[in-house]
């Protein structure tokens, strides 16, 4: 979990500093928010940009994947002040309207009415000070500089699941604006200070959220995390590793037969359908069954590659490419071609033995860090 007012880079920063290695994040956080942010060290951090990527499922006919199949990629529990519009879309920014008034009028069952409207797909123009990219710049720097102008960025398609009202509090003396605690399950790329904005405006009050908390950032739960303040040495980092594969859990998986080929995926070599068989060690009660040049999978699918119970990578499934460039054959082959492999092999010969034995370090990754090992 994190402090307020510490960024996801200044967490990425003390991380590293501990663990010595090249250190990445898997979601940025909100400086004054607090909940769940994965950190990976080593080759886990290529594999960020692939969580919350899904694959097209196997079937008869091909579909489109769409926001309603794939499940929430963050979880929070935010609450929302309405009567302020402020710079930041939250309480930390430069307020500049105020209408307690009109906020003071509200009740319960507006207020859920009005929240149930924002569920489903949305275009939804992220705050002007966010961690988007204008011409290559983040939106929150250009809001630094002295002489710059309010952003209006552009929306951005993102899903709300679902949104849960949990407390609703009228105004009070100490407090003349009233608040709404909430619960959603979004897409990622989804702006919960945008949320609080678009509700208030919808209600004509105007709002601002007081308090964001991540619940989940997909695959992890806050049950999993961390305080920042337990991970003091690599031997923290070390006892609360999770491996990558589970981090990699949302794609299907696929077992190398044979050691041999195992090498062969290590040098980036095409692995025919042949050498391959459908099975999951994170699931070791299925069992393993044969993968056929009749399997349906979309051309680019990813899989999680194992050797025997080993992760080693991530695979596309792809046409042979020297099938591809031979106009002569009429039988065309289907397999794994190598995408990211998360160990680095070195082949040595054990002692009394003329085979070289690839021994193996591999990377797994935490939310509070990974350890290569």
């Amino acid at each position: 979990t994190l402090f307020r007012s510490c960024t996801s880079s200044e967490i990425v920063t003390r991380i590293r500093r501990i663990a010595g290695t090249k250190t990445g994040h898997g979601g940025t956080l909100d400086p004054n928010a607090t909940g769940v942010i994965p950190i990976g060290l080593g080759a886990a951090n290529r594999c960020f940009t692939l969580i919350d990527s899904y694959p097209v499922p196997d079937g008869d006919t091909p579909y489109k994947i769409t926001f309603d199949l794939l499940p929430p990629a963050k979880c929070y529990e935010a609450t929302i002040r309405f009567g302020l519009r402020t710079s930041t879309d939250d309480i930390w920014g430069e307020v500049l309207a105020s209408n307690s008034t009109a906020a003071a009028a509200l009740t319960e069952e507006a207020v859920k009415a009005a929240c149930a409207k924002f569920r489903g797909e949305l275009q939804q123009a992220p705050p002007s000070v966010s961690a988007k990219r204008v011409n290559g710049v983040r939106a929150y720097v250009l809001a630094k500089q002295a002489d710059a102008e309010p952003l209006d960025l552009k929306p951005c398609k993102v899903f709300l699941y679902s949104i849960e009202l949990l407390n609703f509090r009228p105004p009070t003396a100490a407090l003349p604006f009233p608040e709404a605690d909430v619960r959603v399950e979004t897409s990622k790329g989804f702006y919960v200070r945008a949320l609080a904005r678009d509700v208030g405006d919808h209600l004509g009050c105007g709002a601002v959220a007081s308090k964001i908390h991540r619940t989940l950032s997909y695959p992890f739960s806050i049950e999993q995390a961390v305080p920042l303040t337990d991970i003091k040495s690599v031997e923290d980092i070390k006892s609360h590793l999770i491996p990558t594969d589970k981090a990699l859990s949302n794609f299907q998986s696929l077992v190398i037969k044979k050691e041999a080929d195992l090498r062969r995926f290590a040098q980036g070599e095409f692995l025919v359908h042949e050498k391959l068989q459908i099975s999951d060690p994170l699931e070791p009660n299925v069992s393993p069954r044969p993968l056929s040049s009749s399997s349906f999978y979309g051309m680019g699918t990813l899989f999680r590659i194992y050797c025997e119970s080993l992760f080693v990578g991530l695979g596309r499934w792809e046409l042979d490419p020297s099938m591809r460039r031979s106009k002569g054959k009429t039988r065309i082959n289907t397999g794994i071609l190598p995408s990211i492999n998360v160990y680095a092999p070195q082949f040595r010969k054990e002692e009394g033995s003329s085979d070289p034995q690839p021994t193996v370090a591999f990377t797994t990754s935490s939310e509070s860090g990974t350890q290569e090992s």
